[in-house]
């Protein structure tokens, strides 16, 4: 933030003043944005600016610079027990004048939803109702979420900005059951979570679970090309697949950013490449690991080909923000805390972010209205992969990919599938597909907290295994 030397074009060395010292020379307000991500030792270069002397020294333009009249700090934190965060210094922390955010009322809840959507005040009151409910289930509940929310403000946002809210009182507890209920991993606290939406808003107890075959259905209608992309895609179209692309395509269509979340071969990444093609839009997309920078989203001065010196070389992220596309972030949760919070305000409602360009600009960038972006991820505990933080996870849309595994008739499918055809052809191939039906159910389910969940990829190794015992 306040600077560093970077390449020109000419192939030599400039410093490029940073946010900080551009603010402070023209009196402009500064936010300091997840403040506690930040390490120690770089919030203590700016003891001098917030302490009474109120200037920094840079000793790369051997400048002391005093900041014009109107400029201000102001700093944001979420609570140190927040994935990533450290706790402040007290010698650093007693510098601000702190401000603690108590949760807002329900009427300020509903002045809020109503002044972003057009939803009557007896649906607001069913949302409300519906997350108070939720809220106590927490609190008497702990396995329903964890140290997660299962409803937070920016999810009643998402939910009363939905159309089918608007429509029927059914179209309400749907809406409501595909952003909540839909990323809920457990079977029975999926079905409470249900039964509470259902009562809320119809009145009484209704099964809302197979509901996204409504969303499935209008996608074929209204884009006919689905089944011909599926299969030039060489896609196997079951129930999950279909819940899956159904639940992330409503989110997207909304301008809502998706997360989805599930085992490994579960079809994450192939779910976002058939909604890239369903909407025409080009598709961009980034591996993350523990090295990924926020210059592999934003850009960075490169040298240039076969020429002397060095250009700015936007990031794909952003041409994706400029032009449109969807840029699918592939492994989300490896990447650092402090490089993924860098996008918190491209997942807020107005889409918008701001980086400092090649040209040393602040560049602000609102996304075009055919920019979608979608992050996968596993589950945390999968092979040292983690959660990601409450305060980057609820500006998803979120949902948990379920594996064929959970739908009786698409394993059955699923294993005949991948069998090859010399057990095909076997007289015991009848005994073995209920061998296997009977093995996945014991491993994935009965027995769960033993063994490690089958994987597609698991079960096409078995068969294929057999398969050439039996040749043998």
């Amino acid at each position: 933030y306040i600077g560093g030397w970077v390449p020109d074009v000419q192939g030599g060395a400039r410093f490029k003043e940073g946010v900080l010292l551009t603010a402070m020379r023209n009196g402009q307000w500064l936010l300091l944005d997840e403040l506690n991500l930040a390490k120690s030792e770089i919030l203590e270069a700016l003891n001098r600016i917030l302490d009474d002397n109120r200037e920094i020294y840079v000793p790369e333009l051997n400048e002391t610079v005093r900041p014009a009249t109107g400029f201000r700090i102001f700093a944001t934190q979420n609570p140190s027990s927040y994935s990533g965060r450290s706790l402040l210094s007290a010698a650093f922390r007693n510098r601000f004048i702190s401000v603690s955010l108590d949760h807002l009322t329900n009427e300020d809840l509903i002045r809020v939803m109503q002044e972003r959507g057009q939803l009557p005040e007896s649906r607001l009151k069913s949302i409300l109702s519906t997350m108070n409910r939720l809220h106590s289930l927490r609190s008497v509940d702990s396995a329903l979420g964890g140290k997660e929310s299962l409803i937070t403000v920016r999810d009643l946002l998402r939910w009363s900005s939905r159309p089918m809210s608007a429509e029927s009182k059914e179209g309400l507890a749907m809406e409501g059951f595909w952003l909540l209920g839909e990323r809920v991993r457990e079977t029975d606290n999926k079905k409470m979570i249900e039964n509470i939406i259902s009562k809320e808003c119809i009145g009484k107890e209704t099964s809302l679970d197979k509901s996204y075959e409504l969303i499935y259905q209008d996608i074929l209608q209204k884009y006919p090309v689905v089944l011909d992309l599926i299969a030039q895609l060489n896609l196997r179209v079951n129930n999950s697949f279909k819940r899956a692309l159904a639940l992330g395509f409503r989110a997207l269509s909304n301008q809502q950013s998706v997360l989805l979340i599930g085992e490994a071969g579960t079809g994450k990444t192939s779910i976002a490449n058939l909604i890239s093609k369903i909407l025409n839009v080009v598709y961009y997309s980034i591996n993350c690991h523990k090295q990924t920078e926020a210059a592999d989203f934003l850009g960075s001065w490169r040298p240039k080909r076969d020429i002397h010196g060095f250009e700015w070389v936007e990031g794909e992220l952003i041409k994706a923000i400029r032009t449109g596309g969807l840029y699918l972030i592939d492994e989300i949760s490896l990447a650092s805390d402090s490089v993924l919070e860098r996008l918190n305000s491209l997942l807020e409602f107005d889409r918008k972010i701001s980086f400092q360009g090649g040209n040393d600009e602040l560049v602000e960038l609102k996304a075009v209205d055919n920019f979608y972006l979608v992050a996968t991820m596993n589950p945390g505990g999968d092979q040292g992969k983690r959660e990601l933080s409450p305060a980057l996870r609820n500006r998803f849309c979120e949902i948990w990919v379920t594996s064929p595994f959970d739908d009786e008739a698409d394993v059955i499918e699923l294993i005949h599938l991948v069998m090859p055809q010399s057990i095909k052809d076997s007289p015991i191939y009848s005994t073995l597909v209920d061998f296997f039906r009977k093995l996945i159910k014991i491993i994935n389910y009965e027995n769960s907290h033993l063994f490690k969940p089958w994987t597609i990829r698991d079960l096409k190794s078995w068969s294929e295994m057999i398969g050439k015992l039996m040749q043998n």
